[in-house]
């Protein structure tokens, strides 16, 4: 399914601001690579200039509705219009930057399927290899084999290979294109191993060992990472907001104050956001892998 960036009547509209989508790949010179990774078929001025345009219509479709509620509201002054425009840029900022970064984010999705499946993958190959099958058969399995992005992947090879390629270029092909250094460098091994004549299987047998033992570290690194976000947890939305609630009332109780009721709509308000702040951070932390 094609996004939003490869629509061909976009990107004509969009050709306008071509001279300043330049400004932006300045800042960013590997757009070309990272769009080729993301399996984005646009070209890296094209990605750029709709990404400004988008920005564009919905910085100006915010602004439009922030002034309609001013104007509805019977507020609307100079002071506001400033403040209209100061958001407008803001969101068009944030707009862009985002969009100039939506091929890193698939990225970042394809390198999580990819790592996901990776070792279940390579076991399947080493199994078949053992067995006497031959690479090109073993490979073949797993592309047609349900293995998320890895079964795409070797899909690719395969039909280069039937193609007339070698399977050290096929191979090679597939590795320039994925954003996974864990693949890159099991397509790097695998090749060197096919060109040097060795045993196929041993260093299949070597990588699948070497990731094994890496995501153990990973997995041991994040067990140290989650003691102390969990010590923080507790302080920040157990220990303190008792302690806030047990103050609060005694300092109206010795001065003779009443509580303000508003105060006990803020705090479960402000312990929603520490929750969803702590879930990010164990989520953004946490290994995306599986090892059994």
């Amino acid at each position: 399914m094609k996004t939003i960036f490869e629509n061909k009547r976009l990107d004509a509209i969009a050709s306008i601001l071509k001279p300043f989508a330049n400004i932006l790949l300045i800042t960013n010179p590997n757009l070309k690579v990272e769009l080729e990774q993301a399996g984005l078929k646009v070209k890296p001025a094209s990605f750029a200039s709709i990404s400004l345009l988008l920005s564009l219509i919905y910085s100006i479709l915010l602004s439009l509705v922030i002034y309609g509620i001013f104007y509805y509201f019977d507020v609307l002054d100079k002071n506001k219009i400033i403040i209209i425009l100061s958001l407008g840029f803001l969101f068009f900022t944030f707009l862009s930057v985002y969009n100039m970064n939506y091929p890193k984010l698939i990225l970042a999705k394809r390198v999580n399927e990819l790592d996901r499946s990776l070792l279940f993958a390579l076991r399947h190959i080493l199994i078949k290899v053992r067995s006497g099958i031959p690479f090109f058969d073993s490979i073949a399995g797993v592309a047609y084999n349900d293995y998320g992005y890895i079964s795409l992947e070797f899909r690719k090879a395969i039909k280069d290979i039937e193609g007339g390629s070698s399977e050290v270029q096929a191979l090679e092909n597939i590795e320039f294109y994925n954003p996974s250094p864990f693949f890159r460098k099991f397509i790097w091994q695998i090749t060197n191993s096919i060109r040097a004549g060795t045993d196929i299987a041993k260093t299949l047998e070597v990588i699948v060992t070497g990731i094994e033992n890496d995501r153990y570290v990973q997995i041991k690194t994040f067990a140290n990472r989650l003691s102390p976000i969990a010590l923080m947890y507790v302080m920040f939305t157990i220990i303190l907001p008792a302690l806030s609630i047990t103050f609060i009332t005694i300092f109206s109780f010795f001065f003779g104050s009443s509580i303000n009721a508003q105060i006990f709509y803020i705090i479960p308000l402000v312990l929603l956001v520490f929750n969803i702040f702590f879930l990010n951070i164990i989520k953004s932390t946490m290994p995306t892998f599986e090892m059994e």
